[in-house]
């Protein structure tokens, strides 16, 4: 994986995710003694999150567990097929599935929740985050942000396509958005980043498509990292360490994977100044906010750099260089 988006290499990494998940599920077919018409073998080189999720439970069943494991093979099943049936109306631009509530979907949220900063959790107020329906406003917001994606940066938009098949909406208080290997191939996005923002005055088009960026990176990230390993301690024994994105300290993983969003939603902002559609000097400061962010993991990251691999230094390099260029001069009117 590089720093500028690539459709080809997501693709190939796309479709080692899915030889896990077909090797997972045929194994657990078998141990298990799941009779369904669908096996493992229908899994795609596009994986659909419904399956991957289903891959994660039936790794983990237990013998006794294998009636319930088998409604809930045919039940994600269905979701797959729901799925491919919406997407026939989907935005020509990029058909992605926008769907309602789903029990994969469900029980990624709730574990999300269960795992937000404890000075959060315990402030009182009540965290209701969940997945909920998409309404036309919320639609009519969605396709402005991906209009503007595919002006401004169609290459980015063209590996979006490719590593990301669900976009789940979320409403109510906790969570604004995030990835979860676990349903790899959704990403999930709160209804307020939809809505034009009075703090920084960017219009909610902008904010969803630096949404999608951001967590359309991270499902890339994870999908490449399958291959390749950028960050020698990836688990939780690893090295925590404070990043510019969250209050409380993360794995040296979480860094490295900032560091790449970041980058990237700088570069598009730099794409969007200078379009019409767009307010220039909320644009810049947005920019410059994230280019600043861009720094601070840098820096982090190389005093850390004995816990990288070859791979993941050399892409903390080429983010370090590129925000560089970008600190050094103004964004210029550009779409590539």
């Amino acid at each position: 994986m590089r720093l500028f988006p690539d459709a080809e290499a997501a693709q190939r990494d796309r479709a080692a995710v899915a030889g896990l998940v077909r090797g997972v599920l045929d194994r657990s077919r078998q141990r298990l003694g799941i009779v369904h018409e669908a096996d493992a073998r229908s899994v795609t080189d596009a994986p659909p999150p419904a399956l991957v999720a289903l891959a994660h439970a039936a790794r983990r069943a237990k013998p006794e567990q294998a009636e319930a494991l088998g409604a809930r093979w045919a039940e994600a099943w269905d979701h797959t097929a729901a799925s491919a049936s919406r997407v026939i109306d989907a935005n020509p631009a990029w058909p992605v599935d926008l769907p309602p509530p789903e029990r994969h979907l469900g029980e990624s949220v709730a574990r999300a929740r269960g795992q937000l900063p404890a000075a959060l959790r315990s402030s009182g107020r009540e965290i209701d985050v969940d997945v909920v329906a998409w309404e036309r406003s919320d639609r009519d917001a969605f396709d402005a942000a991906v209009d503007l994606l595919a002006t401004r940066w169609p290459d980015m938009l063209a590996e979006i396509g490719v590593s990301v098949g669900q976009v789940a909406l979320l409403d109510g208080y906790g969570i604004v958005g995030y990835t979860d290997f676990t349903c790899h191939g959704a990403i999930f996005v709160h209804r307020e980043r939809l809505r034009d923002s009075a703090r920084d005055d960017l219009p909610g088009p902008v904010r969803f498509a630096e949404s999608l960026v951001h967590e359309a990176t991270h499902t890339r990230c994870n999908a490449a990292a399958t291959g390749e390993l950028f960050v020698r301690s990836t688990s939780d024994g690893g090295h925590r360490v404070m990043t510019p994105l969250r209050p409380d300290p993360r794995p040296l993983n979480g860094l490295f994977q900032q560091l790449v969003v970041v980058v990237r939603c700088a570069l598009l902002h730099t794409r969007l100044v200078g379009d019409p559609r767009v307010p220039e000097e909320p644009v810049r400061n947005r920019r410059g906010v994230l280019l600043r962010q861009a720094e601070q993991a840098v820096d982090t990251l190389r005093a850390h750099g004995d816990e990288l691999t070859d791979r993941g230094r050399d892409l903390v390099e080429e983010c370090a260089w590129t925000a560089q260029q970008e600190v050094q001069r103004p964004p210029a009117n550009v779409a590539r």
